[in-house]
């Protein structure tokens, strides 16, 4: 995926997820999802990987979006941040055909998809997932919300030595 090697830098969550919306805005324009990008605080920021957090969300987004063919109309995608102490929350909500409960507790494996032959490896949660983890974080899904809603959990701060000023 890339950006494994970079240090652990300071940066705006408002930055990261911009990053990720502008590999993908236009696609989900063109398939008719509307973007609800919820209110992100300015100065949230977190230490991390940008380039890799980036990589997670347009993951998530991505998967969404996927999700969401077989939706005729009033497709739509939120991404919402909140600041909860040491940590902040990151959300990526869809209204697509959600997951199935079966299926749920494998969504986080190496090479489980959900996808048809040819449409993917099943790598990009477990991936996404273990970058999280890399961070300090967790990345789950929610399963007491009325949408299907993946939580990216993640501190402010890295314990890590390798960041830079």
């Amino acid at each position: 995926m890339g950006g494994e090697k970079d240090p652990f830098e300071p940066k705006k969550i408002k930055d990261i997820v911009t990053d990720a919306l502008a590999l993908c805005s236009e696609r989900l324009k063109n398939h008719g999802v509307k973007l609800k990008l919820r209110q992100i605080p300015d100065q949230l920021n977190i230490e991390c990987r940008s380039q890799q957090i980036s990589q997670v969300i347009l993951n998530l987004i991505l998967n969404a979006k996927q999700a969401l063919t077989l939706i005729p109309d009033d497709k739509w995608i939120m991404i919402e941040a909140k600041d909860i102490g040491s940590e902040v929350i990151i959300t990526i909500t869809d209204n697509g055909v959600g997951i199935a409960e079966d299926v749920r507790p494998k969504i986080l494996e190496p090479f489980f998809t959900t996808k048809q032959i040819g449409d993917g490896p099943g790598l990009g949660l477990s991936i996404s997932k273990g970058i999280i983890e890399d961070h300090g974080g967790r990345l789950y899904l929610d399963e007491t919300q009325e949408y299907t809603t993946f939580v990216i959990q993640i501190p402010k701060t890295q314990k890590r030595k390798n960041l830079v000023a």
